[in-house]
């Protein structure tokens, strides 16, 4: 009797006239006006007739008059299944796949809005909805989602599996304007206009959503994290890393040349490495720029060393590269000066080409430091 009483209150603070069905005080004559006849068999009609609070039985109800083509009763058991069920996530995106069925996308819209606040599960079926109706954006993002920033960041990141660049570029301002992506979501972001080729866009939005990007970073500095002191992000303006065999790649505290750590190589002396698997990509306009970078080196061996070299792909390829070090030397300055014909990316990467030698398999270690690459004063445009 006391859980009757409870559920009564809280139908009573829902609806009047829900609290007073569940009683059985409105079974005549508003059951009667539109569930006629009274004595149908039909199984969603006893359903509700024996438990009217159940928002499951209304929904079964609504899809079951739909298929009677009596779209007026459907459309008011919808209705009632909502009222009695608005945070019942299963139940509310049957009820948007209910008026999805109807092509009536503004109410389907916001009963899959209120499936995507009250959960992640349905994330990747309304998604594909969104698309596969041909819903329009301004639709979806006005109407199709909820504030909370995680529901918007899921159909963001599922418009990076399949939308063209106009549609996704006009997006992250939106996505932007109340709340700070994560940097995971900027770091896909980044990487979808790098494989568009939209390298300005990506490297602006790098230096917006960077953790610690460097002072007037894409202004007078292009290098990110020139002194290796913050985890590497895999996005491609920052450093990229991926060891090959016969070499161990790391960033060390041994006796950095500036702040707490520099990159350090290892070769083992187990392999005639060909190494390039450490790079970072720089955005540049047409002009003259300096790269430097600071180095040591302890015991490099073989008569093929460790060099720098700057490049630029396309039809107007270049490649400037520094001398090869070897042996032991303490820390030194590379320098390397050279001129972007045309806006475009260049690539930083430490080398090393493979030694014809018999004794060809390389030992030693490498600590770079303090990378910088800076516009001349002159000839920038």
């Amino acid at each position: 009797m006391r859980v009757r009483l409870v559920l009564g209150i809280l139908l009573a603070a829902l609806s009047l006239p829900l609290a007073l069905m569940y009683y059985g005080l409105l079974k005549l004559p508003a059951w009667e006006a539109w569930l006629v006849p009274p004595e149908s068999t039909s199984p969603p009609l006893r359903k509700v007739a024996g438990d009217p609070g159940n928002a499951y039985y209304w929904c079964e109800l609504a899809e079951w008059f739909d298929e009677q083509g009596d779209a007026q009763r459907a459309q008011r058991a919808a209705q009632m299944a909502s009222a009695l069920g608005p945070n019942l996530a299963p139940l509310q995106m049957r009820l948007a796949n209910f008026y999805f069925n109807r092509s009536d996308f503004t109410t389907a819209l916001r009963h899959t809005s209120r499936t995507l606040e009250l959960t992640r599960v349905y994330d990747a079926v309304i998604f594909s909805y969104y698309r596969r109706f041909g819903l329009p954006l301004q639709q979806v993002l006005q109407h199709g989602l909820p504030q909370l920033p995680e529901a918007r960041y899921a159909y963001f990141q599922h418009l990076l599996g399949w939308a063209a660049p106009a549609t996704v570029l006009q997006v992250w301002p939106w996505l932007c304007a109340d709340h700070q992506p994560p940097l995971e979501l900027a770091t896909l972001y980044i990487r979808y206009l790098a494989r568009q080729s939209l390298w300005e866009q990506a490297a602006q939005t790098w230096r917006q959503m960077a953790p610690q990007p460097p002072e007037q970073y894409l202004v007078t500095e292009h290098v990110y994290n020139g002194g290796f002191e913050h985890p590497f992000q895999p996005v491609p303006f920052d450093w990229q890393t991926s060891p090959p065999a016969g070499a161990v790649i790391s960033q060390s505290t041994d006796r950095p040349r500036s702040g707490r750590q520099c990159l350090k190589i290892e070769f083992l002396g187990q392999e005639n490495v060909v190494f390039r698997h450490v790079s970072q990509s720089c955005w540049l306009r047409q002009g003259e720029y300096q790269f430097e970078i600071w180095v040591r080196t302890d015991g490099l061996t073989t008569d093929q060393g460790v060099y720098f070299s700057v490049e630029h792909p396309g039809p107007a390829s270049y490649q400037n590269r520094s001398e090869s070090l070897l042996r032991t030397t303490g820390w030194q300055k590379v320098e390397l000066r050279f001129r972007m014909p045309r806006p475009g990316l260049a690539t930083i990467r430490v080398c090393r080409d493979p030694s014809r030698k018999i004794d060809s398999k390389i030992r030693g270690t490498v600590w770079i430091d303090d990378a910088s690459l800076k516009p001349l004063a002159r000839g920038l445009s």
